[in-house]
């Protein structure tokens, strides 16, 4: 205990003759510090016993904690601490918390020397997270010392080395490194610190992992890689570095989707070059059966570069959604004429059918739509055309669902119930019933 007599404490000489007279009024009765202060100025060594009625701290205490803290009074600190009991579990670890947080190197040391919890968190945050996210590297050595755990989780699963990432904190990276973090460690969510990166676009986190030995390949959410969730996300420069370092593009995530999926629906074409550049399986099917052949035929309107580099890797030119649409009937259904053009010449079926509704898309077991009947109700007379050139079946009928009563129309007859005069006529010219 120091002296509160000696010349070079001063303010502890001042703070003992007359804090509690000018706390008194709106302490006394509240705060378990203040009573602690009381007894200590006024029993002194009678403090050996722990002070009747201590049980937890309330508001009103802080104050007189925080003082003590960054006053470096590790006698008071050491007394308050005690003073909780063991049945205070968690004020005593937030004593520690508080400490580790002020980045107070000694008093940290008091509290653990005590019996302090090392793996107390307040919240999400450890008593080492929060020394290491506010620089205290000094505090977060003597923590792990003291057997903190460096890969220990929060309450949502993610460790020290993922906030850092996420955050952009070079240097707490490199401390968590050093400190031996395991840089492949998923979270709750399956995310690793690598994965926080791909949203961020922090390149010297991205470097500093990639370099360490992070795993590209590895899969987190619903399966996703970081590439994937780079591309995702729209971050060229990770995208990059990843593709770079060798990930690999044909890892599917849940529903069976690639990073050219992802790229296609962002309609991002210069990152779809890179990828197929890259060796992008292109037959690969998506979440609802999607291949790059129907993402091509949809977004490559003007831009038959990328179409052509599909169609020369495709497997079939007919392959079909879930639903049964196939590139040419995407291409029908978005008026890209050109696309059309290209898929028409390598082969495509001029009169495949789909299970797409026009008002509600797929639904299993509704009416089979031709691309004719399609374009018909949409009123696309350009699309008609296109598909009356190269000999569409015109009098091909509307396969109805499993309701006995429905119709089974014709694309004249869809195209007169429409009001599509202009198309009903250019049908019945070409021999449609």
């Amino acid at each position: 205990m120091v002296d509160a007599t000696e010349p070079e404490h001063p303010f502890l000489k001042y703070a003992s003759k007359y804090m509690i007279l000018h706390t008194k009024e709106f302490q006394e009765g509240r705060s378990v510090m203040w009573v602690r202060w009381k007894e200590m100025m006024i029993y002194g060594s009678d403090l050996i016993e722990t002070p009747y009625g201590v049980k937890s701290l309330k508001e009103d205490d802080l104050s007189i904690l925080n003082w003590s803290i960054s006053a470096h009074h590790h006698a008071l600190l050491r007394l308050i601490y005690l003073g909780l009991g063991s049945s205070s579990g968690q004020d005593r670890g937030f004593v520690l918390w508080r400490a580790a947080y002020d980045g107070q190197l000694d008093a940290v040391k008091v509290l653990l020397d005590a019996g302090a919890d090392v793996h107390y968190s307040r919240g999400i945050e450890t008593v080492l997270r929060v020394s290491l996210m506010r620089g205290f590297f000094d505090v977060a050595d003597q923590l792990i010392l003291a057997g903190a755990d460096v890969n220990m989780p929060d309450r949502n699963g993610q460790t020290a080395l993922h906030q850092a990432a996420d955050c952009g904190y070079l240097n707490i990276v490199e401390k968590l490194l050093d400190l031996g973090a395991n840089i492949n460690l998923p979270g709750r969510d399956r995310q690793t610190a690598l994965h926080q990166t791909a949203d961020c676009q922090h390149m010297d986190i991205v470097d500093k992992l990639l370099g360490a030995g992070a795993d590209v390949n590895i899969q987190g959410f619903h399966d996703q890689t970081v590439l994937f969730q780079a591309v995702h996300y729209g971050r060229y420069h990770v995208f990059k570095r990843l593709l770079d370092t060798g990930a690999d593009v044909n890892i599917q995530a849940t529903h069976g989707e690639t990073a050219i999926h992802a790229a296609f629906r962002r309609k991002d074409l210069h990152i779809v070059e890179m990828l197929l550049d890259a060796g992008a399986d292109v037959n690969i099917r998506g979440q609802d059966g999607e291949t790059a052949l129907h993402f091509a035929s949809e977004c490559a309107r003007g831009n038959l570069d990328i179409l052509e580099r599909v169609l020369v890797a495709v497997a079939d030119v007919d392959v079909p959604t879930f639903d049964g649409e196939t590139a040419l009937y995407r291409a029908a259904r978005y008026g890209n004429l050109d696309a059309m053009d290209r898929l028409l010449s390598a082969g495509a079926d001029a009169n495949a059918i789909s299970t797409w509704d026009e008002y509600d898309g797929p639904i299993s077991g509704a009416r089979k739509w031709s691309v004719l009947h399609m374009a018909t109700l949409r009123g696309n007379m350009a699309v008609v055309d296109k598909l009356l050139e190269v000999g569409v079946d015109v009098n091909a009928v509307l396969e109805p669902s499993s309701l006995p009563y429905e119709s089974r129309p014709t694309a004249l007859q869809i195209a007169i119930t429409c009001g599509h005069q202009d198309i009903a006529e250019k049908i019945k010219r070409v021999g449609g019933h």
